[in-house]
């Protein structure tokens, strides 16, 4: 599967049956119409799901200046945020729940924030072959009625994309590690009809 953004932009033709292109920079109606549609789609599916290869952390120091109201403090997101996953506890990694996304900030009354968030990854090389397929497809999908007037050549296109997709999801789930607890607090939990203190992570 392609690995650069004119791999992926000519993966992207290939599904419209449209001509191949040399360059997005190439001067021609494709290569600019690809050269404009190529970022929204790749923000699009990176945006889509908290794959592993894109997650990221930080430790977030509050802005001077603190909200008008109701919150502490606000922090600014990191310039290669896409999309905030979580705030966490330091600790133990558990989500915290108390915070608001406003514009570009994160508002809380912690002192100090703990997040995980998805990288705006532009180096396609960088991701594998799935997600650059994905985002061929989210490329194609842009551009097929425009391009060719054809809604059931979107169809095709929008059926492949949602199957693709969801292989996707399912192998970066399996790349997780798993949490789970002992076994003889589960198992003698179940047996007497109790609830066990916490429960294994069967995702």
């Amino acid at each position: 599967m392609p690995g650069t953004s004119l791999d992926i932009c000519n993966d992207a033709l290939i599904r419209l049956g449209d001509r191949l292109i040399s360059s997005l920079n190439d001067g021609t109606p494709t290569a600019d119409l690809l050269k404009n549609r190529y970022d929204i789609s790749r923000r699009k599916v990176l945006r889509s799901h908290p794959w592993k290869r894109l997650r990221k952390r930080a430790t977030l120091a509050p802005l001077a200046t603190k909200p008008e109201f109701q919150w502490g403090y606000q922090f600014p997101l990191p310039s290669d945020c896409l999309r905030l996953w979580l705030v966490v506890d330091q600790r133990d990694g558990a989500a915290i729940n108390e915070w608001e996304l406003e514009g570009q900030n994160i508002l809380s009354d912690e002192s100090i924030l703990y997040i995980k968030y998805i990288k705006d990854e532009e180096n396609v090389d960088l991701l594998d072959d799935s997600l650059n397929e994905i985002i061929s497809l989210q490329l194609a999908k842009e551009l097929a009625f425009s391009r060719s007037g054809d809604g059931s050549l979107y169809d095709r296109i929008e059926n492949e994309f949602r199957i693709k997709f969801a292989e996707a999801r399912s192998i970066d789930s399996k790349e997780d590690y798993q949490k789970t607890i002992a076994a003889n607090e589960w198992t003698n939990s179940h047996e007497a009809g109790l609830q066990p203190t916490r429960y294994p992570n069967l995702a």
